[in-house]
């Protein structure tokens, strides 16, 4: 279940200012694209008018190379999966708690790789199912992925490096993780939001880890095709990929944990949040000050 989470972050927590406004013939086009999903989907739009500003329609343009056409019916499959699909995502936003990022189970490397890709690694070790169950999982992910569109206006054209910690994951973690969450999370972030991972590294895997992988990857294929690398004991495969100068001494860097990871990651988010996105700002009540 990390993988959905960590498409979340990607320069979400570089910068605290907001996307610039598109360029005037961009403009006129996320207009129009509102305009077409209001007349034709009313009772969504009504739903989601917030959500749908000038910089989260502007996303999905530059995913789609900016055809029109393209992109409204990308909008729709995000239409159909946060109404149709799964309506409970909508309904769980206002207090959902970003516990994945409060316990550290989900965190952001403060230096970027040689391609200047976000670098986000996630710890089972710190993932408790009975406290932050898979399904709030999920949603926090979705609301950090739709917070980043506000605030990148790269996040749909720059893919993020996700390393995978598996040590101490346990059956009892693992039993959580079913082919249905892993399609639901996979719909909600991926097939609906224009997200994608340029490389899965899986670290620190034992016996278990290899069992879920080989459950899970079929049913995942779709989505991650084969970005996924399992680094068998000997992290300096993982090195010839993520430079040691960027990563904490936990994976054979050379920082220090205070000095490999973006600090204050939950304040940065509450100051997101209490800007007005998305009508959501009573989520800002719920995290950690």
């Amino acid at each position: 279940m990390q993988i959905f989470i960590l498409y979340l972050l990607w320069r979400l927590f570089n910068t605290q200012s907001n996307v610039a406004i598109p360029a005037s013939e961009d403009h006129s086009a996320v207009n129009l694209l509102r305009t077409r999903i209001k007349e034709n989907k009313p009772e969504a739009f009504a739903r989601l008018r917030e959500i749908f500003d000038d910089q989260f329609i502007h996303q999905f343009f530059l995913a789609n190379a900016r055809d029109a056409n393209k992109t409204y019916e990308y909008l729709e499959s995000y239409i159909y999966y946060r109404i149709t699909s799964y309506p409970g995502v909508l309904e769980k936003f206002p207090s959902v708690q970003l516990k994945m990022l409060e316990t550290n189970n989900v965190a952001l490397l403060k230096y970027r790789d040689d391609e200047d890709a976000m670098v986000i690694l996630t710890r089972a070790k710190f993932w408790n199912p009975a406290e932050n169950p898979v399904d709030d999982f999920i949603t926090q992910g979705t609301l950090l992925v739709e917070l980043g569109f506000r605030i990148d206006e790269k996040l749909s054209e720059t893919g993020a490096v996700i390393i995978l910690d598996c040590a101490e994951l346990s059956f009892w973690q693992a039993s959580y993780l079913t082919p249905m969450a892993v399609i639901k999370g996979f719909n909600l972030i991926v097939s609906s939001l224009p997200v994608f991972p340029k490389a899965i590294h899986v670290v620190n895997g034992g016996m278990l880890c290899n069992m879920l992988y080989n459950a899970l990857y079929p049913v995942a294929k779709q989505w991650i095709g084969d970005k996924v690398h399992i680094h068998y004991g000997d992290l300096s495969t993982l090195h010839v990929k993520v430079p040691k100068a960027i990563l904490p001494v936990s994976l054979g860097g050379e920082l220090e944990e205070h000095d490999a990871f973006e600090q204050d990651i939950c304040k940065m988010m509450q100051s997101l949040i209490a800007s007005g996105y998305g009508g959501y700002a009573s989520v800002q009540k719920t995290l950690s000050s």
